[in-house]
């Protein structure tokens, strides 16, 4: 009986920390990066806008349709110098699709001020640990400097509608939000995107997933 016994409670306590381990991957991967991820060939060995993609509806389309995708989830991300005031931080600038983006990372959930973007918004989201470092707050306006698409000059004003918290703080002191078309005339990138996320349905189908889009899509890197 106590072998019996020991048995079954190193199996519950097996059980429990494995469902854990998955619990904290798909928190920290599945809900951000996502599993599966789509660049322009050489943008993971050279993570430079220069090396974005052009996107259109029927890309999106035809990857969503594929079995095991749930949705794609289009970014651009960069960095920039976000300046309010006399302070100044370097920051990572990531334009979003506000809708795909929120069902994805739940990014509305991470509010803790303000209110969510919209598609057509001018705004930008700003990180907590961010704000405190610039001494921002809901309805300032950064001013947002940095190189665009082939060396072009990239510079905005973004009011502040929100501010997000992060556990990593890595992301939550420098992470800044704006709707992903914004961001794209913001880098002189007009329907360029350096990322495509692929949410699926299991982790267990990456690899499937992963292998009908590397049979079908050319000169992009699947990871």
């Amino acid at each position: 009986m106590s072998i019996a016994f020991a048995v079954l409670l190193s199996c519950i306590m097996r059980s429990m920390q494995l469902g854990s381990y998955e619990r904290m991957i798909d928190n920290t991967v599945g809900k951000y990066a996502g599993y599966i991820q789509i660049h322009k060939e050489g943008y993971w060995e050279d993570k430079s806008i220069d090396n974005a993609m052009n996107i259109n509806d029927s890309l999106i389309n035809f990857i969503s349709a594929q079995d095991g995708v749930n949705q794609v989830v289009p970014r651009i991300e960069s960095f920039a110098l976000a300046s309010f005031g006399s302070i100044s931080k370097g920051v990572l600038v990531t334009g979003v699709d506000p809708q795909s983006e929120k069902d994805m990372s739940m990014l509305d959930e991470k509010l803790i001020q303000g209110a969510y973007l919209k598609e057509d918004d001018q705004n930008c989201l700003l990180s907590e640990g961010l704000a405190r470092r610039l001494k921002a707050d809901i309805g300032d306006t950064i001013v947002f400097i940095g190189q665009g698409y082939h060396g072009v000059t990239a510079a905005g004003l973004y009011p502040v509608k929100g501010i997000v918290k992060f556990p990593i703080p890595a992301l939550n002191d420098q992470s800044v939000y704006i709707p992903l078309k914004a961001a794209q005339w913001f880098y002189g990138a007009d329907n360029l995107v350096t990322s495509l996320c692929i949410d699926i349905d299991h982790v267990d189908n990456t690899m499937l997933v992963t292998r009908q889009l590397q049979k079908q899509l050319k000169q992009t890197r699947i990871i």
